[in-house]
């Protein structure tokens, strides 16, 4: 058999029908590149495990009315999450965290906006990540009078301070307020979902610390060993309705609902803003303008299914986050964008 007159006579033909060879091509390059995007999302909301220790028994706490179970679960109190941390049995800690963007600023830099996080001062040890430079959070941070800190992300890290370790324990601006940095976060490491910068719930406005009905926080937990799923709820049950009974005006009806954690996954999955992925026609939408904007990950979804959005952004309406966005927004809080794949 002649391989190389097959060869040739095939080159032949492509190179003159060429409109043929590039609509081939063309095909062949969206199908690669379509592949690698599903399967990157797939990979890192489904299958990779979460990037911490023990992620079996890492489990999220959502709160829903007993009267009404068809209604979209909400997110925790300040208020709640501090009473529940003190009556639990089945867990080794519970948390609580909330994504908001963070204004950053200092004397050596420009002003930058990055996605950040409040969230108690163990949520680290919780979930088994420990900083790779500086020290974690301590219990005298997160109280009311403490002196502000900030953790930062790798990537804010090496983007901004290029690397410098002398940058722990040196003073910032976050969000106007003068902040010292105590520590830097592993690389590739998002929490809850795509925060990559963080400071103590304490620095939380005083209505988000103050009133029951501000349900803003996403609460979770640490299951103790040997302790089922079952048994976790009941537990937080158990302290709900003594909650509900103590404070009926505000958590009358309410019970838990967990389930195991997807929070973590902002970090390996943050690699779809690639060449690949910016090569797709995206479009955001804000009111009456449209503008481009750099692709983040959403599970807040029901089901667990993975949606883009694009950073600054509201999250999706039926979430904890996108109901309490509802209201109106505190002054300096950028607009709130969403995106399409057109």
């Amino acid at each position: 058999m002649n391989w190389w007159g097959d060869i040739k006579q095939g080159a032949r033909l492509l190179v003159k029908d060429w409109g043929f060879t590039l609509a081939a091509v063309a095909t062949l390059s969206i199908g690669v590149a379509v592949n690698m995007v599903v399967f990157t999302l797939i990979n890192g909301a489904l299958l990779r495990d979460l990037p911490f220790e023990d992620p079996d028994r890492i489990v999220e706490i959502q709160v829903f009315q007993r009267e009404r179970p068809e209604e979209p679960t909400t997110g925790a109190s300040y208020l709640d999450v501090r009473d529940w941390r003190g009556a639990v049995s089945a867990f080794d800690g519970i948390g609580a965290a909330d994504e908001q963007t963070m204004n950053v600023a200092d004397e050596s830099h420009p002003a930058e906006r990055f996605q950040g996080a409040f969230v108690s001062w163990d949520a680290f040890a919780l979930v088994g990540v420990r900083p790779v430079l500086g020290r974690d959070f301590r219990a005298d941070d997160d109280r009311a009078g403490a002196t502000p800190v900030v953790m930062l992300g790798h990537d804010v890290w090496r983007s901004r301070y290029a690397s410098d370790a002398a940058v722990v324990g040196r003073t910032i601006r976050v969000n106007g307020v003068p902040s010292v940095v105590i520590g830097v976060m592993p690389d590739d490491f998002g929490f809850p979902m795509t925060a990559e910068l963080w400071q103590p719930l304490a620095q939380l406005s005083a209505e988000e610390r103050d009133d029951r009905r501000s349900r803003g926080l996403n609460g979770f937990g640490r299951i103790r060993q040997g302790v089922t799923l079952a048994q976790a709820t009941a537990d937080l049950g158990r302290v709900m309705n003594a909650l509900a009974t103590q404070h009926p005006d505000t958590n009358r009806g309410t019970e838990p609902r967990l389930a195991p954690s997807r929070m973590g996954v902002g970090g390996p999955v943050r690699a779809l803003s690639s060449p690949t992925l910016e090569s797709l026609s995206i479009q955001t939408v804000s009111g009456r303008h449209a503008s481009a904007g750099p692709l983040q990950p959403c599970f807040c979804c029901a089901g667990g299914v993975a949606s883009l959005r694009a950073w600054p952004a509201a999250p999706c309406a039926a979430s904890r986050r996108g109901r309490r966005a509802t209201r109106a927004a505190p002054r300096g809080r950028p607009p709130r964008r969403r995106i399409v794949l057109v």
